[in-house]
């Protein structure tokens, strides 16, 4: 973690609480930086147990993306499922061996 951020590389694994209830919905926010976007816009693809939800962009420098997705009607009353993000590319900032691909402050099933 740094701040209120944490940072993923090309691709993360989270484990989250199962929706209780159909209404609910996947909510997730973070934050792009110039860097991240000098070769355009960035896809970011999820998928919750091993079911795919619609791909989104990221595309704003140096702002804050948040995004909501509805969830399949199979995965209510699941005590845990698996959320699987990726990014289609990762940028290393100067002076740091890590390869960074999002910066993540909310990931929430509500």
């Amino acid at each position: 973690p740094e701040g209120n951020i944490r940072w993923m590389p090309r691709q993360a694994v989270v484990r989250l609480r199962g929706p209780a209830a159909a209404a609910e919905k996947l909510y997730v926010r973070g934050y792009c930086p110039a860097r991240q976007l000098r070769a355009g816009s960035v896809e970011m693809k999820l998928s919750i147990d091993g079911v795919p939800l619609p791909p989104v962009w990221l595309h704003e420098p140096e702002a804050a993306f948040a995004f909501s997705f509805d969830l399949p009607a199979e995965l209510v009353g699941r005590p845990q499922v698996e959320l699987e993000i990726s990014v289609g590319r990762t940028f290393t900032p100067p002076a740091e061996q890590r390869e960074l691909g999002a910066a993540l402050s909310v990931v929430e099933i509500r």
